[in-house]
């Protein structure tokens, strides 16, 4: 099977170990002695990842790379640094595109493994060049899992450097809410609701395109999945809850819904059986916040495309994880930085505070009310 077919592209690997995990989108194996790269890659963003057997070994990491018919992408070993870098010398590099196109390497060639070209699709749908520039991740650039106890910051634009002048890691939007000064009825349904903070978010951070936002939702999710990032995995979290409670959003963002649970079906898909015990999804967070967006979307007056998605995911998760959702009576509380806090007056800094609120005793009573409960 020649190197580079119609609308294909090809990736060289040189002078990777023996024995070294390599990984391009779904697929990942062992190298072999031969193992020179990756043919018949299909036009398109691709994530290729790796583990090696020496100094770092266990620790992944990966690129991503975008490729065009006919593309010869050509990346050689640093034993140095243990990552894949791309060829410097220009002689070589000329070399080994003209034998490429000749074909004397695709016997040593893998092809692309077209039976999860459609998983890696639904994975990667909305992961544009605009999101990756966002979250800091440079095309071609090895990108470590980072250190989890280094959140993200409010200048998502930054990278942090794993190996000097290296590697980076992903630098997520700050999905922080800001202070408000309102009465204490208003803050607490602040909380209650997310949809402000949607709106919110997504006009200061995304251009008010619900794509990106699903975008890097999806990058969050390809990185803890395929390098194991601890800070991609809390992105992912806060903002799957940002989403499974924004009630009055639902009603007039039915797209984004309508995708964000085809999202989770194919994110979901991805995950063992066990995964709602599973010490990493933190005492069911995940379960929580179905639940929530369950009950948001009991209401036959919602959208038809979006509240027959809700019914095929729920399907879904009853067949594969034995999960049911009683949507009636219930309402279900995350358990991280995004879910819902509910803020007595008392509990209020000075400045929110106005004379008319501190004298609310209403507003006071059906704060203390929804605490209680």
């Amino acid at each position: 099977m020649a190197a580079l077919g119609p609308g294909t592209a090809t990736l060289v690997c040189l002078d990777v170990p023996v024995g070294t995990e390599f990984g391009i989108d779904y697929e990942a194996f062992r190298t072999a002695e031969r193992f020179q790269g990756v043919k018949l890659l299909p036009v398109g963003l691709h994530f290729v990842f790796y583990a090696s057997t020496g100094e770092h070994d266990g620790i992944r990491q990966g690129f991503f790379i975008d490729v065009q018919a006919g593309d010869v992408l050509l990346r050689k070993w640093s034993n140095d640094t243990e990552e894949i870098l791309p060829l410097q010398d220009a002689r070589d590099a000329e070399n080994l595109t003209r034998a490429v196109r000749g074909f004397q390497l695709d016997g040593n060639l893998g092809a692309y493994p077209q039976k999860h070209c459609k998983t890696w699709r639904r994975l990667s749908k909305y992961i544009s060049h605009s999101v990756l520039q966002r979250c800091g991740v440079s095309l071609g650039t090895t990108l470590m899992p980072g250190d989890p106890d280094i959140m993200s910051t409010d200048e998502p634009g930054t990278v942090a450097a794993y190996f000097p002048n290296t590697a980076q890691t992903a630098r997520f939007t700050s999905l922080k809410k800001p202070t408000l000064a309102r009465s204490a009825a208003e803050v607490t349904q602040y909380h209650l609701d997310s949809s402000e903070h949607l709106a919110f978010l997504l006009e200061t951070h995304y251009g008010n395109d619900w794509k990106e936002l699903l975008g890097e939702l999806q990058l969050a999710f390809v990185l803890f999945l395929f390098i194991s990032s601890l800070d991609a995995l809390q992105q992912w979290k806060q903002l799957v809850w940002l989403l499974c409670s924004s009630e009055a959003a639902v009603a007039t963002k039915p797209e984004l819904f309508t995708s964000f649970l085809a999202l989770m079906h194919a994110h979901l898909d991805q995950v063992g059986a066990e995964f709602f015990q599973d010490e990493v999804a933190e005492h069911n967070f995940l379960q929580a916040s179905l639940a929530s967006l369950f009950e948001i979307l009991h209401d036959d007056t919602l959208d038809a495309k979006l509240l027959a998605k809700s019914r095929k995911l729920q399907a879904f998760l009853q067949q594969k994880f034995a999960l049911r959702f009683d949507v009636l009576d219930t309402y279900a509380f995350g358990d991280d930085d995004c879910a819902p806090t509910v803020v007595l007056p008392d509990e209020l800094p000075a400045y929110v505070l106005n004379d008319s609120v501190l004298d609310d005793a209403a507003n006071a009573a059906a704060a203390a009310n929804l605490f209680r409960h």
